[in-house]
């Protein structure tokens, strides 16, 4: 059996996991909401993006430790991969429906995410595109107006 503080310790580094990823999904929907607007400011989206980052770098400290932990519960188990399935059997019932929801929860946050950060970036790929178009537009009225000026001096210089 895997001891009663190895199990929490596992446990909370997954829920401490979870809690920062709601807060990213909190953020994630805050992001794409602002990118489904038409007239998006690049300030705020960059003040989300930094906020985001903050949680990324406590996710990666928590995601170290949790690495040592499950390499701890594979040793203390003789396990060669830290799998729920396989720590059925070394945990109590109750130890084991909480993990697995607890995980399943936290992969339904992190696809909810995905999801969003996908939609997120294909609407900065759209304005993107969208604003090379502009910029296409632009530069042939510019060259147009510049050719026009030209022969406009041409026919005024005449004979």
């Amino acid at each position: 059996m895997l001891s009663e503080e190895l199990y929490n310790q596992v446990l909370n580094n997954f829920s401490q996991q979870h809690q920062l990823y709601l807060k990213m999904s909190d953020w994630s929907r805050q992001q794409l909401d602002l990118l489904e607007q038409d007239d998006w400011d690049g300030d705020t989206l960059n003040r989300l993006l930094e906020e985001r980052q903050a949680i990324i770098n406590e996710i990666d400290v928590l995601g170290g430790q949790n690495k040592q932990l499950k390499e701890q519960v594979t040793l203390d188990l003789g396990l060669g991969e830290f799998i729920l399935s396989s720590l059925e059997s070394h945990l109590k019932s109750q130890q084991f429906q909480e993990l697995q929801a607890l995980l399943k929860d936290l992969g339904q946050l992190l696809a909810c995410i995905s999801e969003m950060d996908q939609q997120s970036h294909l609407l900065i790929k759209k304005r993107i595109a969208s604003r090379k178009n502009a910029s296409k537009t632009e530069n042939r009225l510019v060259q147009n107006a510049y050719r026009e000026a030209m022969q406009q001096a041409k026919k005024n210089e005449g004979p």
